[in-house]
């Protein structure tokens, strides 16, 4: 029987067997405290939710899968302070992890010189270079900016307004949005930063409004994206909004309230499939914790069934582990494919969303 274990005194979590001397430990960073918590909440919900069912299923090769888990906070530091915890203390072979892009940054080199298999959903496409334990199981920037400028420009878009936040995960989304948007032959008319963890954007979206663009694209957090939303609302600007994977969350629709209606956005995830696969995932992450289930955390169970045979025949070998992810081959999952490709990324068609009626829908072409 697993429990949930919190570790007194420290931000860390465990999924642990009875027998923790015979178990297979592996690691887990994410934001479960901050700004970016929703994300990292909804990704331990449907790991917990993947490894009892390895579990209940005998476990890797009899062994049970524990997973001990570490909080960033989405802050470089803390990441690569867990990360080297993971590795030299845990001494887990295999890490998913992380979520924000400046703190898979910073934990890479770790990983690389430790020789631990880092198994992420970060943007920047800095990851292709950073080395060969690195995996990727989500599209990087290139692909999602590529994606929502040709979206922008098929919807009529022609003058481009850029607000984001000033980390790694927000500039690498909007140089690819903007190079993207130029090439197709849009015309980006302002470029305003905000910091991670801000509330007040009134002075960015005031110089967005001068520009006069027929368009607004923005790249934050759950909760500065709804705030954001709400100010521009506020202010009176009324053009077309077009967000990024980050945009779905409750907390994002508790912050922006109705002004959230219409906006348009890429997700790679939609629980209301028909497909049997989906169908089955979402009924039982919603038995679990009375939720549909969303996209980050879908990844991570992908991968999770995805590594189970890869672990059965590798245990605690990271080598073997490594070289085992770049011969997956045709893998289909609750999120479809995914397979690696010699930098570790995979490649994934997007879905176009949308906010419509307080709740978010995929939207018909």
């Amino acid at each position: 029987m697993l429990a949930l274990v919190l570790a007194s005194g420290c931000s860390q979590k465990t999924v642990e067997s009875q027998a923790a001397s015979e178990s297979l430990r592996i690691g887990f960073v994410a934001p479960l405290t901050g700004n970016a918590e929703w994300y990292g909440e909804h990704q331990w919900k449907a790991i917990q939710l993947g490894v009892d069912e390895i579990n209940q299923g005998g476990g890797i090769n009899g062994r049970k899968l524990e997973v001990v888990a570490e909080d960033d906070q989405c802050l470089p530091k803390l990441g690569a302070e867990v990360m080297q915890k993971l590795a030299a203390v845990d001494r887990v072979p295999l890490v998913l992890g992380a979520y924000c892009s400046s703190v898979c940054m910073s934990m890479a080199p770790i990983a690389e010189a430790n020789k631990v298999v880092m198994v992420n959903e970060c943007n920047t496409d800095k990851l292709r270079e950073a080395g060969e334990y690195v995996f990727r199981i989500k599209p990087g920037a290139a692909q999602e900016g590529k994606f929502i400028a040709d979206a922008m420009r098929a919807r009529g878009a022609t003058r481009l307004a850029l607000l984001f936040i000033n980390n790694e995960y927000g500039a690498s989304t909007k140089d690819e949005v903007k190079k993207n948007f130029a090439a197709d032959g849009g015309k980006v008319v302002a470029e305003e930063a905000f910091e991670q963890g801000a509330s007040d954007f009134r002075s960015q979206l005031a110089k967005v409004r001068e520009a006069r663009p027929d368009a607004v694209y923005f790249v934050g957090y759950a909760k500065e994206n709804g705030l954001l939303v709400r100010q521009a609302h506020e202010l009176g600007l009324r053009q077309a909004l077009y967000s990024s994977l980050t945009l779905e969350s409750a907390d994002f629709l508790e912050a922006a309230g109705e002004a959230a209606e219409g906006i348009v956005y890429p997700y790679l995830y939609d629980p209301n499939s028909p497909e049997a696969v989906v169908r089955a995932y979402n009924e039982k992450f919603k038995a679990r914790y009375g939720e549909d289930s969303e996209m980050w955390g879908a990844l991570y169970y992908d991968a999770l069934v995805l590594l189970k045979p890869v672990l059965e025949k590798c245990g605690n070998d990271s080598g073997c582990l490594k070289d085992g992810l770049l011969k997956v081959q045709g893998f289909e999952g609750v999120t479809g494919r995914m397979e690696f490709d010699e930098k570790g990324d995979v490649v994934k068609p997007y879905l176009l969303k949308t906010v419509r009626g307080g709740g978010f829908a995929t939207l018909a072409d």
